[in-house]
């Protein structure tokens, strides 16, 4: 199960989104495609299901558009990537008639960029504005969000914040959809609202590799074996080192883990990092290690470190633990250091294995608990779709997932999710002899 700190406050409801205390604007369930157009390319599109699929042919990108236009905004759209994906495939907003407008993308390996097509008298280009990675997109489903206001503009993916961005080139326009050229995109919920949604920073991280799928994390080099299961992170690297990553505003925060030798070279190390990742895509790293024969180093990419052997490192199964201050702990022991100082600059932490090791990693976490933690992915049902009247009234017990019954409802439950705490909820809606039971994630900002 993973916890982080910052984002939005979004209620999602079994794939559609519900925005607390903001006038939905524009929404579309993908029943049909109605309420898009063409405006460049000649894709092949299909509606089944709730989902609009769309294949871009190999010579053009594909731009839909929806013909209202939008001022101060956030636009949401869930959208899952059905193709190898090297162009891109998400949304486009601001778009002018001249076809002028910014376009935010995702692709392969948690890759994202944002621009602006401009069209300077016969000819369009595109202008790259932010071009980066984070952990927390997936290669197949994603929620975008854009929420814009004025000049500024805030990106999110999951529920979590990449970054802002001022630009004003472009004024009020209409909505769209993108599908880079001989990609194949579907799109089953997309919305409008007329709140303004400020960024904010992932502050904390934890993991306790109690789910498979990894989110939140991203592989920056490496191969071999590298999964969660039974409750640990399991990595042997093959050929080469395994680096493992989760984004972030960790500076100056508190990172540790526990970490299991299992097989291999007890000389190899194997520990934590801290990643510095520029836009540019030049890495600084910083690095936490023991081994097998009981040794710990610290040191940096920009400085050399000495390997000390240490008789409270058991090279079987130990805690390690970076302070806020840089201090560096073993099993509650605080080790020797002096090649980090205070102040260091990253936005990344993860987990590091040398080829020809077997290590297990647990509980791991990075950044400061402040706070309430928030669901990052959405929850979804465990049961078929309910009927939109069970949903929009009637009553029911809302239960939290450790089965106590935290609240009860006459005239629908959605109210009464504003009042809890973020986390996942079970709604008991008892109908002619029937329940019917609906998860729901609630998730708070900061």
């Amino acid at each position: 199960m993973r916890n982080i700190i910052g984002g939005l406050l979004i209620l999602v409801v079994t794939g559609v989104f519900s925005f607390i205390q903001a006038d939905l604007l524009f929404e579309d369930n993908f029943d049909n495609n109605d309420n898009w157009v063409v405006a460049i390319g000649q894709p092949t599109g299909t509606v089944s299901g709730g989902k609009y699929t769309i294949q871009s042919n190999a010579s053009s990108i594909t731009l839909l558009k929806h013909s209202s236009t939008f001022s101060s905004f956030t636009y949401t759209v869930k959208m899952k990537i059905e193709s190898a994906n090297t162009q891109g495939c998400g949304v486009l907003f601001c778009m002018q008639d001249n076809y002028a407008s910014y376009m935010f993308c995702v692709m392969a390996n948690k890759q994202y960029y944002f621009g602006r097509w401009e069209v300077v008298g016969t000819q369009v280009s595109f202008k790259t504005l932010v071009a980066d990675w984070n952990s927390f997109l997936t290669d197949s489903d994603n929620i975008i969000q854009i929420s814009k206001s004025g000049s500024d503009i805030n990106l999110f993916v999951n529920g979590v914040y990449l970054t802002k961005v001022s630009d004003n080139t472009v004024g009020d326009g209409a909505i769209g959809l993108a599908v880079g050229s001989g990609e194949k995109a579907s799109f089953d919920y997309a919305c409008v609202t007329d709140d303004v949604k400020e960024g904010q920073a992932n502050t904390w991280f934890s993991d306790d590799f109690e789910d498979s799928d990894l989110d939140g994390w991203r592989l920056l080099k490496g191969n071999g074996t590298v999964k969660a299961e039974s409750g640990v992170l399991k990595i042997a690297p093959v050929d080469s080192t395994v680096m493992l990553y989760t984004n972030g505003a960790y500076k100056d925060m508190p990172c540790t883990t526990v970490v299991e030798y299992k097989d291999g070279n007890k000389a190899l190390l194997y520990g934590i990092l801290f990643l510095d990742i520029k836009p540019s895509q030049t890495i600084n790293s910083y690095y936490f290690f023991i081994n097998g024969n009981r040794s710990y180093i610290v040191f940096s990419n920009s400085q050399s470190g000495t390997l000390k052997a240490h008789s409270d490192i058991t090279g079987v199964k130990d805690t390690l633990i970076v302070t806020k201050n840089y201090e560096f702990i073993v099993n509650g022991t605080m080790l020797d250091d002096s090649t980090f100082s205070q102040g260091l600059d990253f936005n990344a932490a993860g987990v590091y294995v040398d080829p020809g090791l077997s290590i297990e990693f647990d509980d791991f976490s990075v950044g400061e608990n402040t706070g309430t933690p928030i669901v990052h992915k959405p929850i979804k049902s465990p049961v078929a779709a309910v009927k939109p009247s069970y949903i929009l009234g009637g009553s029911g017990i809302i239960y939290d997932t450790r089965g106590r019954k935290v609240a009860t409802f006459n005239n629908g439950y959605r109210d009464k999710l504003k009042d809890l705490s973020a986390g996942p909820y079970y709604i008991v809606i008892p109908n002619g002899g029937k329940n019917h039971i609906i998860r729901r994630a609630v998730i708070n900002s900061q």
